[in-house]
Parts: structure tokens; C-alpha cells; sequence
């Protein structure tokens, strides 16, 4: 077995430290470089001009004073930066891992280049104000003092503002991954709800063109059409997330046709869509009102004797617009859901509210003729088709 050379050695941690800086974020260093610069600095530097010179001299003050606040925060962030390199060239060095440093840990190690940064840049303050004939007072041991104290202040100041920040972003990356996590959630449940309807819808319909394929032939080759259509759909749901809402009418009214044919007369329905919507320019989650319309079959009618109607409304209702599910069955208690209505409501409530935010509106409740009534209110602009 060959040894590697102590230059060949040198060479290998050179090109792990050469990869390491070149996946660092050395853009996102340029660009908190550029921030620093151009938005921290002159803020500091107003302050600073205004606390050591008030309104007199104001323009020389700020001039002088733009040129050592804009030196002392280049020696400190470069110096930071410099110290973080070189800890994590050491730890490559040793066949450590590189270290990624925190905020904290970048604003102590600046303060050592705070000195040597004011030093610097009370001489190229000098040179400045003597090339254009600003009078120039040399710098004494109490501005060095003076100015090493607002640095730390100022940095304790940039610090409180970057954890604010900083605490902004996670929230929002929790709130992010909590969403995602809640939709995934809902898409196994639909998926769950789904394959429960599947067998269950299949089998009935089945039995029920069996029944009537021999004396009601046209009776049963429409429900294998209407049985078709409605498991396309029930495929597409398992493709995608959002679907126009003629098309999620489409599917209900397949649905419906396939319990009318199983119940007769017992099941009735209708749409009653207002002429300022179009359904064909609206987009909502797929599989979001059937579900609600099942439970009206089977909860609110199929328990009632003389079965009912199912009323499917959609209306404009300011800069929003309104999907109604009414039916005249038995009736659900609004507290008290049966068994099965719970989880298909809770669902699409929850849908709604992901998608659409607090803007959207879910209602169930039942009115003064014993009706029950499901409301979503979605607004227009959020719903409308590219």
C-alpha cells in the first residue's frame, strides 16, 4: 500500500477546503456584505453624525463620519468572515467536518477588528477632510473609547433586529412545513375516504343494474355511463389537486344520477347556478363537494321514507362566490353530526382553509324548514382560472 506525500496530503485538503468555501454561500456573504454597506452604515452614520455634531457642520460631519462607520464595519465583517475560514480550514486539516458558525458566534469574533477598524478609518477620515479642506481634528484616546462603545451598541442593536428576523423566518418555514404536512394529511385521508366509497358504490350500483338490466335496459346502460364517468373523476383526483368546478359538477350530477336509478323517485335533485358564474372559469380542489353530497344522499334522504331533494346552488356573492348544498331529508343535528357526516365535513372545512385561507367561509347548519344546508364561500380572485 502506497502512503499519500505530505504534498499530496496538502493538496486533498486544499480541494476539500476549496469545495467547502465554494458551497458556503459565499453570494449570500456579498450580499449581507452590500446590506451592511449601504443600509446599516448610513443609518449608523446619521446617528453618529447627529450624536457627536448635532446639526452644525452636518454635511462634513456626515461625510467623516460615512467613512470611518463604513472601514470599522468592512474590518470587523471580513475579519469575522476571516476568522470563520480559517477555524474550518484547522478543522479540515485535522479530517474534521467544516462547522457552520451562528450569528452570535460571527458578531463576538468581529469585535476584535473593531479597533484596528476605527484606527483605519480616523486616518482615511484625515486624508479626506484635509484633500478637500474640511478642518480635522486628530482623533483622541475618548473617540477611540467613544467609538468602540457605539460599535458595540450599534452591533448588539444589528444583532436584536437579525434574531427578530431570523425568528420570522422559522415561523414561517414551521407554518410552511405545517401546511404541507396538513395537506398530505387530507390527501391520504381523501385517499382513505376514496377507496371506502369505491367498493361500496361499485357493489350497490352493480346490484342495482342486475336488477333492472333485463326490464330496464336503457336504465341500466345509463348508469354504467354515469358509473364511468364518475370513477374517471375519482381517477383524476388521484392525479390532481384542483379541477374546473363544471367539472366537479359533472361528477356530482354522475353521482346523483347513479342514486336515482338505485332509489327512483325517493331521490331528486337539481343545480340552480347563477348567470354571473361561470363554471367553466373557476377552479376548485377536486373531490370537494361530492363528498358533501353523499352525505346528503345517504344521511339526509335515503333515512327519510318519501326520500327528497338535494339542492346544488352557486351564487355571487360580493367578490366572492357561494356553493350551497340544501336537502329537505331528515335532517342533521349541527351538533351532534351522525355517524360518518364528521369526518367528510371536517375535511373539506379543513381543505378549504389551506387552500384559501381566512378569507373562506364553511357553514353547516340547518334553517327554519328543517333543511340542511352546506355553505363554502371561496372569494373569485383566488378561485378564477389563469
Amino acid at each position: 500500500m502506497v502512503m499519500p506525500s505530505v504534498k499530496e496530503t496538502n493538496m486533498v485538503n486544499f480541494n476539500k477546503f476549496f469545495a467547502f468555501s465554494k458551497n458556503y454561500s459565499l453570494g449570500s456573504y456579498f450580499k449581507n456584505y452590500l446590506k451592511l454597506i449601504f443600509v446599516w452604515c448610513p443609518i449608523v452614520t446619521i446617528l453618529f453624525a447627529f450624536g457627536f455634531s448635532g446639526f452644525e457642520n452636518f454635511a462634513q460631519s456626515f461625510s467623516t463620519s460615512m467613512i470611518i462607520v463604513s472601514t470599522t464595519a468592512s474590518s470587523c465583517f471580513l475579519g469575522s468572515r476571516l476568522i470563520r475560514y480559517l477555524f474550518n480550514y484547522y478543522r479540515i486539516r485535522r479530517g474534521q467536518k467544516p462547522k457552520e458558525c451562528g450569528f452570535f458566534w460571527g458578531v463576538l469574533t468581529s469585535y476584535p477588528f473593531l479597533p484596528p477598524g476605527l484606527y483605519l478609518g480616523f486616518m482615511l477620515a484625515g486624508k479626506f477632510s484635509a484633500a478637500i479642506g474640511y478642518t480635522w481634528t486628530a482623533p483622541i484616546y475618548n473617540d477611540y473609547a467613544s467609538g468602540i462603545i457605539f460599535g458595540i451598541m450599534v452591533s448588539v442593536l444589528f444583532t436584536l433586529f437579525e434574531v427578530i428576523r431570523e425568528s420570522k423566518e422559522a415561523k414561517q418555514s414551521a407554518e410552511l412545513k405545517c401546511r404541507t404536512l396538513e395537506n398530505e394529511k387530507l390527501k391520504a385521508q381523501i385517499s382513505a375516504l376514496t377507496a371506502q366509497m369505491n367498493p361500496h358504490l361499485l357493489f350497490n350500483t352493480l346490484n342495482t343494474i342486475v336488477s333492472t338490466i333485463t326490464t330496464d335496459p336503457k336504465s341500466a346502460e345509463d348508469m354504467v355511463v354515469q358509473l364511468s364517468e364518475l370513477y374517471r373523476g375519482i381517477l383524476h383526483a388521484a392525479k390532481e389537486d384542483i379541477h374546473t368546478l363544471e367539472n366537479e359538477l359533472l361528477l356530482c350530477k354522475s353521482y346523483l344520477e347513479i342514486e336515482r336509478k338505485r332509489f327512483g323517485p325517493r331521490i331528486a335533485y337539481q343545480f340552480n347556478i347563477e348567470d354571473k358564474i361561470d363554471p367553466k372559469k373557476i377552479k376548485i380542489p377536486v373531490l370537494l363537494l361530492q363528498p358533501l353530497v353523499e352525505n346528503a344522499v345517504k344521511h339526509g334522504l335515503t333515512p327519510k321514507r318519501s326520500g327528497g331533494n338535494i339542492l346544488i346552488e352557486v351564487k355571487r356573492n360580493g367578490s366572492s362566490f357561494v356553493i350551497s348544498i340544501i336537502d329537505n331529508g331528515v335532517g342533521i343535528d349541527v351538533k351532534k353530526p351522525s355517524d360518518g357526516t364528521g369526518t367528510g365535513l371536517l375535511n373539506c372545512k379543513s381543505r378549504i382553509k389551506l387552500k384559501y385561507g381566512e378569507n373562506s367561509k364553511f357553514s353547516f347548519n340547518r334553517n327554519e324548514r328543517n333543511e340542511t344546508t352546506v355553505s363554502i364561500s371561496i372569494p373569485l380572485k383566488e378561485a378564477a382560472c389563469d
